[in-house]
Formats: structure tokens, C-alpha cells, sequence
């Protein structure tokens, strides 16, 4: 019975959108990140799970979110210039007003974001 249950969780979770899962910072959290950032040098989230983070008007400028999850994140009115977000995950991502110039968004997965 506990192998069946087991199981069960374990399809779940495998199954389950990645808008149920939780992101790995919170936005208090990658506000110290980006602010601790020594001048000159970039913040780096390449690969952390940003999903569904509110992320609204944060300046990640030159920032690293190469293959950063950032499913259905909120990145109204960000600043991106110059970001590497190569490979990231924006299913969903609601990137209006967003300042991209300069932004690589090579290989990213931009399906059904709001531009």
C-alpha cells in the first residue's frame, strides 16, 4: 500500500505544471542578491528557479539567468539590459514594459509570455 501511495505522489509531482512549484528565491531574497552585487561584476541566477516570482520593476542589467526557470514570473518593467538569458525557461512570463535591449535571449522558451 505505501509503495502505491509512494507512487502516486511521485507521478503527481512529475506531472504536476511547473506554476504549482514553488520558486527557489523569493523576491526579498534576490533584491539582496542584486544588491550585494559588487559594482562591475554580475548577479548571477543561472539555473535557480524564479517560478512564478514576483519580479516586477527589479533591475537585473547585465545580470546571468542563463537556464534560470522563470515560469509565469512577473518581470513587468524590469530592466534586462544586457542580460544573458540563454536557455531560460518564460512559459508564461509576463515581460510587459520589460527593458530588453541588448538582453540574449538565445534558446529560451518564450511560449505564451506576454511581450
Amino acid at each position: 500500500m505505501h509503495l502505491a501511495l509512494n507512487l502516486f505522489w511521485i507521478v503527481c509531482l512529475v506531472l504536476a505544471p511547473s506554476s504549482v512549484l514553488s520558486a527557489e528565491l523569493t523576491r526579498p531574497e534576490v533584491q539582496s542578491l542584486l544588491a550585494a552585487t559588487p559594482a562591475g561584476q554580475k548577479a548571477t541566477f543561472a539555473g535557480k528557479s524564479l517560478v512564478g516570482a514576483d519580479l516586477h520593476d527589479l533591475d537585473f542589467s547585465n545580470a546571468d539567468l542563463s537556464g534560470a526557470d522563470l515560469s509565469g514570473a512577473d518581470l513587468r518593467g524590469a530592466k534586462l539590459v544586457g542580460s544573458k538569458l540563454v536557455g531560460a525557461k518564460l512559459p508564461r512570463a509576463m515581460l510587459n514594459l520589460a527593458w530588453i535591449m541588448g538582453a540574449d535571449f538565445s534558446h529560451a522558451d518564450l511560449s505564451g509570455a506576454d511581450l
